[in-house]
């Protein structure tokens, strides 16, 4: 079996065939000859487990879909029982990602990317053009009393770049990315956070692409698009449990190699739209699901990112190098 990368991803342990696991994550690395697999956890650490012949591997919610180990891919979520022999239930890799996709397409629907055409600070209201599908629509934006504010100076390159900002900062003619809720009267929206500066969030899947400099190749969710992403190695990120908890709902961003990706990863890119086919990408982020990777965000105020997104380490570039500070 070849090296297995490693893209993180959990949810609750208690879903997985109804068993309870002793070890649970995804697979980092695999060794045949051994017959070791290393896991990492939900807790963020590297942990293996030995498997024999009477070893069982299953395909989640199946009984009878068995899974030769040589057979287990990137990626793949392994939930390894306590019963003797071990049984290991597996969840591939592929539908991990088709979740991910569901739930970034979601993601975008609670967002809004346009200009400004009429602002009212003392009614805390903006009006907002957005372009889509050929034409223009006209969106009435409430911003909510404790919506969260940041702003991009031009030409940034990565998301340490934003700074603290204010409606009051805000005038016609900008261009904001906005999250929140739609309303149900209309085209009305409210905003619970704020980005001026031309940054917003696109949902992708990782086309086929060669590593050269910093391009990527996208297709945006839902729409297919194609986009080539320029954005620079140290901006890879993906999530997991802050602090090494082994429980709760906290996460932190971990830095991740541009390596730990495969075609059909589903990830959120925050970047500015250049035109022409092109990202600019200030960070990428990897490691959604619908079980829990994605953290609560019951405001909509994307905090989890901003607050987090100069923590993590890098990843060297093999894993028995890899330490954490």
């Amino acid at each position: 079996m070849k090296r297995l990368l490693y893209l993180i991803a959990f949810w609750p342990t208690t879903l997985v065939h109804a068993q309870h696991c002793r070890i649970a994550g995804q697979i980092f690395f695999a060794d045949e000859v051994d017959r070791t697999i290393t896991l990492r956890t939900d807790s963020d650490d590297l942990v293996n487990f030995s498997y024999d012949n009477a070893t069982k591997f299953l395909r989640r919610n199946s009984s009878a879909n068995r899974i030769p180990p040589e057979e287990l891919n990137n990626g793949d979520r392994l939930c390894v029982g306590t019963s003797e022999p071990v049984l290991v239930t597996v969840t591939p890799r592929t539908e991990i990602n088709a979740e991910q996709k569901k739930e970034l397409a979601a993601w975008q629907a609670d967002s809004l990317y346009g200009l400004v055409s009429a602002l009212d600070t003392k009614a805390r209201r903006i009006t907002l053009a957005v372009s889509t599908a050929n034409k223009e629509i006209s969106f009435s934006v409430d911003v909510s009393p404790n919506a969260a504010y940041w702003f991009f100076p031009p030409n940034a390159a990565s998301l340490s770049d934003a700074v603290a900002g204010s409606l009051d900062r805000i005038s016609s003619g900008d261009t904001l990315y906005v999250r929140g809720a739609k309303g149900t009267a209309g085209q009305s929206f409210v905003a619970n956070l704020i980005v001026s500066g031309g940054v917003r969030s696109f949902a992708a899947t990782i086309e086929p692409t060669d590593a050269v400099d910093d391009l990527l190749h996208v297709r945006l969710v839902p729409s297919g698009n194609m986009r080539t992403v320029h954005i620079a190695f140290g901006e890879f990120y993906a999530i997991g449990r802050a602090g090494g908890a082994s429980t709760g709902k906290a996460r932190r961003l971990y830095r991740m190699s541009v390596a730990d990706l495969q075609r059909g990863d589903t990830v959120l890119i925050l970047g500015i739209d250049q035109g022409d086919g092109s990202l600019h990408a200030c960070a990428l982020i990897a490691g959604f699901s619908p079980f829990g990777v994605l953290p609560p965000d019951p405001s909509q105020q994307m905090r989890w990112i901003f607050d987090n997104v100069a923590l993590g380490y890098a990843y060297p570039a093999t894993p028995s190098a890899r330490s954490k500070p």
